[in-house]
């Protein structure tokens, strides 16, 4: 009977005669602008391309949405003809509009809305929280990117800033109950 130290032991004199090299890109796929899809996938990073044909390659993903971009991703990769092509996604949101894309490796699986912190942004936001949330829509309204030289309000395609926002408000131009769907589904984040 074999215990978990033999395994081990087993494991390790064989790779000890064995040796691989491991190596590891970061590469880039931006398809967001605010919280919406912009419809083009931007790819940066594949300098190291050379390297890929014949290669075992581990996409390392934090959140795959509709799928679009993962399958973008991985279309760019394959025309380096790897060996073989994994996904391991920590996030996957059930999207119903997606292309029902499933990585091979999936930690959770989330509703559809726009969630923030432990390293997923907004705008280049909230990467730094030490939990995940979802992102409400006075976070969305006050974080949102703002076009250079932008029309009324100067936010982007016309949308009015936070100061606007928070003008219209206290005229009585917009309520606020406090009652919102789009509430932070966190301790500690509701502000966001």
């Amino acid at each position: 009977m074999s215990t978990p130290q033999s395994k081990l032991k087993t494991l390790i004199s064989k790779s000890h005669h064995e040796s691989f090299q491991v190596f590891s890109e970061f590469i880039r796929c931006k398809s967001y602008v605010d919280s919406s899809s912009s419809g083009e996938v931007s790819i940066t990073g594949m300098a190291q391309t050379r390297r890929l044909e014949g290669s075992n390659l581990l996409v390392v993903e934090d959140v795959i949405d509709t799928g679009r971009t993962m399958e973008a991703l991985l279309s760019a990769l394959r025309a380096h003809r790897p060996s073989r092509l994994r996904v391991s996604c920590l996030l996957r949101k059930r999207h119903p509009t997606g292309t029902g894309y499933l990585p091979d490796y999936l930690g959770f699986e989330v509703p559809d809305r726009f969630v923030v912190g432990h390293g997923f942004d907004y705008n280049d936001n909230f990467r730094d929280m030490l939990h995940v949330c979802v992102i409400n829509k006075h976070g969305l309204a006050r974080f949102r990117q703002r076009a250079v030289g932008g029309g009324a309000g100067g936010g982007a395609g016309g949308v009015a800033g936070p100061e606007e926002e928070e003008k219209k408000r206290r005229r009585g131009g917009e309520k606020d109950d406090g009652d919102d769907e789009d509430s932070s589904t966190s301790s500690g984040s509701a502000g966001i």
